[in-house]
């Protein structure tokens, strides 16, 4: 029998080492200075509580529920871009461990946000990563470069999952709501995705083999 205390901080090690990699390389990706990056993450985890009834709305766009790394990436990126804090956006955090972010309507603006929607769709590779560890740390111990396998074998289950989910049915050609189940099955990971005009179903292999 499992210990669940154990499982639990199993399942905790494994999630903030997997984090600590996707934000490596995002920084990578992106060539952020980390020293710096640090620096604004820091100042903004000692942001006090805003009022948020007193948030300015004329002639600015709001970004809300964002989380600390999230925001912490955005005023690094506009930073870089040029624009200055306190003139062209703002940065309050919230009484619920959340950010806003004000900015005023601007090119740069609207290409730092594409960036964010990107490590957005990346980031969701951190749930398959995880269930990959899990499944692998059942036969044997956790070895260097795993996290980073997991993680890349994570990217390719997201990558085939939303191929099929915004291809058009292959049974009547029409584009369809999808209903997703996904599971490990021995050596690979399982995504079914029924597209519901017409009931067809779509199976995607991806090997999650660990390699030795």
């Amino acid at each position: 029998m499992v210990n669940l205390n154990f499982r639990t901080m199993l399942n905790k090690f494994l999630l903030q080492k997997i984090d600590e990699r996707f934000r490596f390389f995002v920084f990578l990706m992106l060539k952020i200075d980390v020293e710096k990056f640090r620096r604004i993450e820091l100042s903004l985890s000692q942001k006090p509580p805003y009022p948020l009834s007193h948030l300015p709305r004329r002639m600015f766009k709001i970004v809300d529920y964002l989380e600390h790394f999230e925001v912490s990436l955005l005023n690094h990126l506009l930073l870089e871009k040029g624009l200055i804090r306190g003139v062209d956006f703002e940065i309050y955090s919230t009484p619920y461990k959340k950010f806003i972010l004000t900015v005023k309507p601007n090119i740069k603006i609207d290409e730092t946000f594409k960036i964010l929607d990107k490590i957005r769709f990346l980031s969701q590779a951190k749930n398959y990563a995880a269930k990959i560890l899990d499944e692998w740390q059942v036969k044997e111990n956790l070895k260097p470069g795993n996290v980073d396998e997991a993680l890349y074998l994570g990217y390719e289950i997201l990558k085939e999952k939303n191929k099929v989910l915004v291809e058009l049915c292959p049974r009547c050609g029409k584009r369809s709501p999808n209903k997703v189940y996904e599971k490990i099955d021995g050596e690979n990971y399982v995504v079914y995705v029924r597209k519901l005009c017409c009931g067809y179903i779509i199976r995607k292999n991806v090997p999650i083999k660990r390699k030795i």
